[in-house]
């Protein structure tokens, strides 16, 4: 698995499911530390031009996360359902058609048929997920994967950069 090349002519499209990797984040560094979106927004960016960001959040989100959210270029959108799991596929396939890299926020192993449909269709993947939490299968499906950059909230003034892994790479 090579990394993607950064082709500034390239058409990237952002889904996150923002359930997931805040709680992936939380039980690996703890309760204090939050996943840096703006960092994925910048990851995402460095990849070429972002045509869409869709950050799917669950009923009943917090309004100041949903802002800011929105304030960093997000679209938020509703799952309607306990979990982000369908609306992530159903925004990933939307948006297929105006982006040839598809960036997926979210490790869970339900991903696995939507990177293979996307590979399929020639769409590059990009995988950023939190180590330890993140399914291996779907890890090896994608074509390049990233640390979900974190921050605490309040002591970490500028977070650190995403860090890019290879498929092989253990944290």
């Amino acid at each position: 698995m090579g990394f993607i090349s950064t082709n500034r002519h390239s058409r990237v499209a952002l889904v996150v499911d923002t359930p997931n990797i805040t709680k992936s984040i939380i039980n690996r560094h703890g309760p204090r530390v939050r996943p840096d979106y703006a960092s994925l927004i910048r990851f995402a960016k460095s990849l070429g031009n972002v045509t869409a960001a869709v950050a799917l959040v669950n009923d009943g989100v917090n309004p100041a996360f949903s802002n800011a959210l929105t304030t960093l270029g997000f679209q938020v959108r509703l799952s309607h359902a306990f979990d982000c799991d369908d609306a992530v596929v159903a925004w990933a396939v939307r948006l297929h058609s105006n982006a040839e890299c598809i960036v997926i926020c979210s490790g869970d192993h339900g991903y696995c048929p939507l990177v293979q449909l996307l590979k399929a269709i020639h769409r590059k993947i990009v995988l950023c997920a939190v180590s330890g939490s993140c399914n291996r299968r779907l890890r090896s499906l994608s074509d390049q994967y990233l640390e979900v950059p974190s921050y605490i909230p309040g002591v970490n003034r500028l977070p650190a950069r995403p860090r890019e892994m290879a498929a092989t790479e253990t944290p």
